[in-house]
């Protein structure tokens, strides 16, 4: 037969193509027998040591099982390609090819491919013991659907395969009342969609990323919790009365928690991860104890629910935390008082929230930012921020808020007090910064109590209002290095002793009808300043004292008994200063 002619033939058989031929004869290479050995040109005397050897020139290629290599064709010239099983292509008969065909050396190494059992394409599952362990594999992911008759989930314990994903599906109301073991080096998702599903552990430990949706009512309770994650962390409560356990974050990671169902999230919270996001949007949601402590981790709560966060909020209490964010401003939020040590801190109160004390750095701590605002009717509690080599920021901008005391502590930064609407700061309002310092009262009756700053190297600004009334209601103090400014030009303001003390100017304005009807004194190391033009100020028959190195300026203006019971001890005494 003509080499011509096993070509025509071989192009005639539609089933198969050049590309068969060169599996096969890869598959006899393979079996280092195909067409007799090297130097041996007899094909009678081929043999394949297989499970079957190809017969007569160009044979029928033999079937090939997983592991083996199949029986060989039998002998003609119409040979034809082996079946396979499992993705394992047999081998080719082959009886005289012709010399001159060298496209595939017999003793090049064969491509890897039919024959010999090499499946590369085997499903990562499926070597895993999900199966035996009451799992089903989809894909990539062991799946466990837990229905009302599922032994798994119910009955027994879930533990995921390690090394895959793992998924657990409660379709059933009442299922999933056992503990779920997530996967080391896999993705664990566990979905509580129906009532009353997921009432134990959930056991994160080793999990790149853990994630827990509770959507039934009543899910997600009992004896459920959160525990041991390592990596990222999502858990979702929407339904109510869902996650009444303790949730824990990664210690590195993401962890993002959502506590959107009524009276959710009823267990303690620990935020300890690189970045943790914590939303509690359903009324009375985080009812217990809110951490954060991540050595140089940032956290993000907002308790925007009616009634959440009734418990203490704290974060970088026992961690250097880097960032922290705490927003309240559901309505009667965050009862129970604020704690934030972290770097920056940045916490706000709203719609008569933050009953407790609030409190922003700790003396000789790491906070180097601290902004706090209070908003209608928030922060009844004490209010205080000590920072070190930071500034210190405190608002209290609508009515009724920052009831209780007021300090402000800026260590190598500035202090600045906000009380920035009627009735406002209704306690004693403190600045002491070793930059400057500024505490503004000027709204209807904002600064009830005492107002006081102190300012160590900068200077210090006191501003009880303009064309207001009854703001400053008691005594007023300032005491700085640079200058020193006091402003009561309410009517009816700084009622109480008013008292300027500085290394540079002081400047004190009761220009308000009935201002500063209580002891007025300056004593500057340069120039002092005292106006006393509003109608009956300085005018209560208290002494008017200036004593300055350089001047001292008085002005009762029309009210004569200031005249009368003003003093002045300076290098030079202008207007109602008595003449010497």
């Amino acid at each position: 037969m003509k080499t011509t002619d096993v070509r025509s033939t071989l192009r005639s058989t539609s089933r198969h193509s050049r590309a068969a031929l060169v599996v096969a004869l890869s598959a006899c290479a393979a079996a280092f027998a195909c067409g007799g050995s090297a130097g041996d040109d007899d094909p009678a005397e081929t043999t394949l040591q297989a499970s079957g050897a190809a017969r007569g020139p160009y044979g029928g290629a033999g079937s090939a099982s997983v592991g083996a290599a199949g029986d060989g064709g039998s002998g003609g010239a119409d040979g034809a390609a082996g079946s396979a099983n499992a993705g394992l292509a047999g081998g080719a008969g082959r009886g005289n090819l012709p010399e001159d065909d060298d496209d595939l050396g017999r003793a090049d190494p064969p491509p890897r491919g039919g024959g010999g059992g090499n499946n590369n394409n085997q499903d990562r599952c499926e070597d895993t013991e999900c199966e035996a362990v009451g799992g089903e594999c989809q894909g990539q992911t062991c799946v466990f659907i837990c229905d009302e008759d599922a032994r798994e989930c119910n009955d027994d314990e879930v533990e995921c395969p390690d090394g895959i994903d793992c998924r657990v599906e409660c379709i059933d109301d009442d299922t999933c009342s056992q503990e779920v073991t997530c996967p080391n080096n896999g993705n664990c998702t566990i979905e509580c969609e129906e009532n009353d599903t997921c009432t134990a552990v959930i056991n994160c430990a080793g999990s790149d990323i853990c994630d827990v949706t509770c959507t039934g009512d009543d899910s997600c309770s009992v004896n459920f919790a959160v525990q041991n994650a390592n990596d990222d962390v999502n858990i979702d409560c929407q339904g109510n009365r869902t996650c009444t356990g303790l949730l824990e974050c990664g210690n590195i990671g993401n962890c993002d928690i959502n506590c959107s169902g009524d009276d959710s999230c009823a267990g303690a919270i620990e935020l300890g991860s690189d970045a943790a996001n914590l939303t509690c949007a359903g009324d009375g949601s985080c009812a217990n104890l809110i951490t954060c402590e991540t050595n140089g981790g940032n956290c993000d709560v907002a308790c925007t629910g009616a009634d959440s966060c009734a418990q203490a909020v704290s974060c970088g209490v026992a961690a250097q935390v880097q960032n922290c964010d705490i927003n309240c401003s559901g309505d009667g939020s965050c009862v129970a008082g604020l704690t934030c040590n972290a770097e920056t801190c940045t916490l706000r109160c709203d719609n008569d929230s933050c009953d407790g004390n609030i409190a922003c750095g700790v003396a000789a701590g790491e906070t180097t930012d601290c902004n706090v605002t209070c908003g209608l009717n928030s922060c009844d509690g004490d209010v205080s921020c000590d920072t070190t080599d930071g500034d210190c920021s405190l608002i209290c901008n609508e009515a009724g808020a920052c009831g209780g005391q007021i300090d402000c502590a800026a260590d190598e930064g500035l202090c600045s007090i906000d009380c920035g609407a009627d009735g406002t700061c209704l306690n004693t309002v403190t600045c002491n910064s070793t930059d400057n310092c500024a505490i503004l009262c000027d709204n209807d009756d904002a600064c009830v109590g005492a107002v006081s700053c102190t300012s160590e190297e900068g200077t210090c600004n006191i501003n009880c209002g303009n064309n207001i009334a009854g703001s400053c209601a008691a005594a007023v103090a300032c005491n700085s290095d640079e200058a020193c400014t006091i402003t009561c030009n309410a009517d009816n303001s700084c009622l109480g002793n008013v008292n300027c003390t500085s290394d540079a100017n002081c400047n004190i304005a009761c220009g308000g009808d009935g201002a500063c009807v209580n002891a007025v004194a300056c004593d500057s190391g340069t120039n002092c300043n005292i106006d006393c033009i509003g109608a009956g100020a300085c005018n209560a028959g208290q002494p008017i004292a200036c004593v300055a190195d350089d001047i001292c300026d008085v002005d009762c203006g029309v009210n004569a008994t200031c005249v009368l019971q003003t003093a002045c001890t300076a290098a030079t005494e202008n207007n109602d200063c008595p003449a010497i």
